[in-house]
């Protein structure tokens, strides 16, 4: 009997703990009466937070506002832009979206909403908007979204004294979408990345619209992160506030569409101070070996070679980091083209060497020429060998006064075009000879005086 009695104890307090658990908000009287006894609320009504609201008992909240089309006011405050994912395509936002709507359905208490005071709300526990009709928003190309929460949830749900925006919710989102971002114009790259968000309706039934009416009023981002690109926000042409949706059973519909156009323009100081002007200045660096006397080898070898090899790793580090595109973008064609000037500056060394090369193999062969070259042999007179001379006067006048033969001359342009120690030791020989030719003219002609 005791084992009996403690079971259904057991029983009973599990009861009461999951009735409490899972409580219809509807039974609930939120610290006030929901009884029909009040004056001030229609049969058939329950009463809700402390009488400011009025909702029918048959109140469904998976099916929209009746009568004409229900209009969303929506509002977009990008508090910060947190990153930019080339390599992804996409991008992080933190950034509130207050909306405002009204339910025909919920009556509500002026009297109350009256004590309000202009630009206040009635605030309303959140968990209200899981039993409450609640606008159906849908982020286009949405890959994360996510409410931020810190010790206690920052959502807030709202009473108006608008009459046609009742409801007023706020809440902090994080929100990652997919933009199409084209890299053929890196690092002078601009995206508009377009951040569009729409009820899931027609626009019959339900319509966004900007809070206030004008498509200008959204915040601006004070970015605290150091990202690689500008940021702009624009809005969005008329044209694509409307965009047509056709079924898979071929039944076309409009939407309605709200949202902000995001402009990232790429940072290009960063790229011209890491990657342009180095590189350009190591093809001025390469030009410098122009100026080296050619038979520097090693200085000159040694220049130009670094160069070429600091400007390959430069080249690896643009490849590997630039991210993906259709063709080949500027910051790669500029690299590649500092290389190409520093190759042919390595090949116009490589022609120069080929061409002294040549020219002293010339130089070489023609000395070799010279030397084995057989020469004229012009004979000496020695003093035995002297010819008589006649003793007319006639003829002594010519011993005296003829030329030296051509072939006793000294080529003195053969000897200073080749400086060799055979050219030299030809032109002492031709020195001896001459100087004997005139010894023994001289001699001969003493003699006959």
């Amino acid at each position: 009997m005791r084992l009996l009695l403690r079971i259904n104890t057991v029983l009973i307090l599990m009861r009461l703990v999951q009735a409490q658990l899972f409580e219809d908000p509807w039974d609930q009287l939120d610290q006030c009466s929901c009884s029909n006894e009040d004056a001030d609320v229609p049969v058939g009504f329950l009463s809700l937070v402390g009488g400011a609201l009025k909702v029918p008992r048959d109140y469904n909240k998976n099916v929209q506002p009746p009568g004409k089309p229900t209009i969303v006011d929506i509002g977009f405050i990008v508090n910060d832009v947190l990153e930019i994912d080339d390599d992804a395509y996409s991008v992080t936002l933190k950034m509130e979206m207050p909306m405002y709507w009204n339910d025909s359905r919920i009556q509500f208490n002026t009297t109350l909403l009256d004590q309000v005071s202009p630009n206040r709300w009635l605030y309303i526990d959140p968990n209200w908007k899981d039993d409450l009709w609640f606008p159906s928003l849908v982020v286009q190309n949405m890959q994360e979204f996510k409410t931020i929460t810190s010790i206690k949830s920052n959502e807030k749900l709202m009473i108006t004294e608008i009459p046609d925006k009742r409801f007023h919710y706020v809440a902090m989102h994080l929100i990652k979408f997919t933009c199409g971002l084209k890299f053929d114009f890196f690092p002078f790259d601009i995206h508009l990345c377009s951040m569009k968000v729409h009820l899931d309706s027609p626009v019959e039934e339900l319509s966004l619209d900007f809070f206030h009416g004008s498509h200008l009023k959204w915040g601006w981002a004070n970015t605290t992160t150091i990202l690689d690109y500008g940021i702009d926000f624009e809005p969005l042409s008329i044209e694509a506030l409307l965009e047509t949706n056709t079924m898979f059973n071929g039944i076309t519909y409009q939407k309605s569409i709200s949202g902000f156009v995001v402009k990232l323009s790429r940072k290009v100081s960063v790229y011209l101070f890491n990657y342009f002007i180095p590189s350009g200045l190591f093809v001025v660096v390469s030009w410098v070996s122009l100026i080296i006397p050619p038979d520097a080898v090693p200085g000159r070898v040694a220049l130009i070679i670094t160069t070429f090899l600091v400007l390959v790793n430069i080249a690896n580090t643009v490849f590997s980091s630039s991210p993906t595109a259709d063709t080949i973008n500027p910051i790669q064609v500029w690299i590649l083209a500092c290389i190409v000037f520093v190759f042919m500056t390595v090949l116009e060394y490589a022609y120069i060497l080929f061409m002294m090369r040549r020219v002293k193999r010339h130089i070489l062969m023609a000395n070799n020429l010279k030397k084995n070259k057989p020469r004229k042999s012009s004979k000496v007179y020695t003093t035995e060998e002297t010819p008589k001379i006649s003793t007319l006067s006639s003829a002594r006048t010519h011993s005296l006064t003829s030329p030296i033969p051509e072939h006793d001359y000294v080529d003195c342009g053969t000897v200073k075009e080749f400086l060799t120690d055979g050219a030299k030791n030809n032109r002492m020989s031709n020195i001896r000879r001459r100087l004997e030719v005139i010894r023994n003219r001289f001699l001969d002609w003493r003699s006959k005086v």
